[in-house]
C-alpha cells in the first residue's frame, strides 16, 4: 500500500506526519545539483561567493528540499 499511494509505512500507521522517506536517488540529484551551482564558482552581483557563504546556501537549499520533498 506504501508504494502504491507512494507514502512511507511509518505514514500509513500514523507515527508520523512525514508522507514519504527520500531516497538514495534524492541524494544524489540534490548532492549532484549543489556541486554544479554552488561548488562551480558562483557569483552574486559580480562578487565570488565565499566559501562561508556556500556552506550556509548548501544547508538553506537541503532544508528547503526536504521540507518541500516530505511535504509532496
Amino acid at each position: 500500500m506504501a508504494d502504491y499511494f507512494n507514502v512511507s509505512t511509518d505514514y500509513l500507521l500514523g507515527k508520523t506526519n512525514v508522507k514519504a522517506s527520500h531516497s538514495e536517488d534524492d541524494e544524489k540529484d540534490l548532492k549532484e545539483f549543489l556541486d554544479q551551482n554552488l561548488e562551480a564558482g558562483m557569483r552574486y552581483d559580480d562578487q565570488e561567493i565565499t566559501e562561508e557563504d556556500k556552506e550556509r546556501l548548501k544547508i538553506t537549499l537541503t532544508q528547503i528540499f526536504w521540507k518541500h520533498h516530505n511535504d509532496m
